[in-house]
């Protein structure tokens, strides 16, 4: 199964903060072949933990590295000027 996950599942997956929701974004992610991120929702991921969750920005890049180091994990085109951007507006690199 290919699957394209939304902010709202990369939340519940890396937030945890509802237990069965959050289950099941991350066993649909491990069961799917692949798992299509836009750059779009990688983008508005980075913005929601910073401001709604005031999650740090070491561990908004540790969970963006991780997300992105992941096997089943293929973004909708490569990291561009507008991830830059993004981590501009957060002083975020996920990359780095």
């Amino acid at each position: 199964m290919k699957i394209v996950v939304d902010t709202n599942i990369l939340l519940r997956a890396i937030i945890g903060d509802d237990a069965k929701p959050s289950q099941a974004a991350i066993e649909m992610m491990e069961q799917a072949e692949i798992v299509a991120v836009s750059l779009h929702a990688l983008c508005e991921l980075v913005w929601v933990l910073h401001s709604r969750y005031d999650v740090s920005r070491a561990d908004i890049a540790a969970a963006i590295r991780k997300l992105l180091n992941t096997q089943n994990v293929v973004l909708n085109r490569p990291l561009s000027k507008r991830v830059c951007r993004c981590s501009m507006r957060t002083g975020i690199l996920p990359m780095a």
